[in-house]
């Protein structure tokens, strides 16, 4: 077998196992609707921190309730750990008492990690980095009604992440923009999602449809945007981000080469002048910038080699 056409099969095979990752990766890494626990019981997989959590039924449908007291701040632990890249998101209900309200909210990267609640009595939302708020906003609600709440950590640039979450009425359409966001340049710890609630209003917490899910990468479907206009691919070539990029579509497209022999040695990818193993950038994989040693204003123009 030629070298041409093992690269291609090689690179084929690649392609078609990232595909098949993506597709996996699609389905939620948890989800539980409680439908599966039995009243008076909590699911075998949460670990529950402090609070008397427990599935009841209402109406033919079973949800998990924290009851309205004691007034302190109770929460479990459930799902895969991770530092960055999932979302969580859930349900969750609570009613006022006088003027009293409940606090409730979700979290990822542990106990001390960030978590994004709901304060009706002050009136905002709150996103919070172990104990301390980092970003809040307005927010009204009048209680007795189901919230939707969701929270991710993404990294995206080479130190930094960011944390976004999202409140709205459930049965509504989420909304287009994060309702707020924070950025960290260390990297967030490792650790599980949960959940929280504290029933100041001396009134049951109720959750439910709770769900953690693997984030696209970001760093990898902003590729493209990393381009300068001056050096944008050719129409008729893959996306920097595509993942089709064979011996095939080098020999019959072109090759990429860096024009800056420093830039070819440091990297270790090809020399100049020579074909890459595909259409990125260099050859480098999406997840990865197209240049690390060079910033782009000061990076000599990639040519395409017809």
């Amino acid at each position: 077998m030629k070298r041409s056409s093992k690269l291609a099969t090689a690179t084929w095979l690649f392609a078609l196992g990232l595909a098949t990752i993506s597709t996996q990766a699609a389905e939620p890494l948890y989800q539980n609707d409680f439908e599966k626990t039995e009243v008076g019981e909590v699911p075998d997989d949460f670990l529950v921190l402090d609070g008397g959590f427990e599935v009841k039924a209402e109406d033919g449908k079973k949800f998990l309730e924290l009851p309205g007291a004691p007034l302190d701040s109770f929460g479990f632990m459930f799902g895969p750990s991770a530092r960055h890249g999932n979302e969580i998101s859930a349900r969750m209900f609570g009613t006022k008492k006088g003027r009293r309200y409940p606090v409730f909210g979700l979290a990822l990267n542990g106990v001390n990690g960030f978590r994004l609640q709901v304060a009706p009595a002050k009136r905002s939302i709150e996103l919070l980095k172990g104990k301390d708020i980092v970003a809040k906003t307005a927010f009204r609600w009048g209680g007795g009604s189901w919230l939707r709440l969701s929270l991710d950590v993404q990294q995206t640039g080479d130190a930094e992440w960011t944390i976004s979450g999202r409140v709205w009425e459930d049965g509504k359409k989420p909304p287009a923009k994060p309702t707020l966001t924070h950025k960290e340049t260390k990297e967030p710890r490792n650790g599980k999602p949960s959940i929280w609630g504290s029933p100041y209003s001396g009134t049951p917490i109720r959750y439910d449809d709770i769900v953690v899910k693997k984030l696209a990468n970001y760093l990898a479907a902003t590729a493209d945007s990393h381009l300068p206009a001056a050096w944008a691919w050719p129409s008729a070539w893959p996306s920097a981000r595509s993942l089709a990029g064979s011996a095939t579509a080098r020999h019959s497209r072109g090759t990429v080469s860096c024009r800056r022999r420093s830039c070819a040695a440091q990297l270790g990818i090809h020399q100049p002048g020579q074909a890459t193993a595909g259409v990125h950038v260099g050859g480098l994989l999406p997840t990865q910038r197209p240049c690390q040693r060079h910033a782009w204003p000061s990076h000599p123009p990639i040519r395409a080699v017809q």
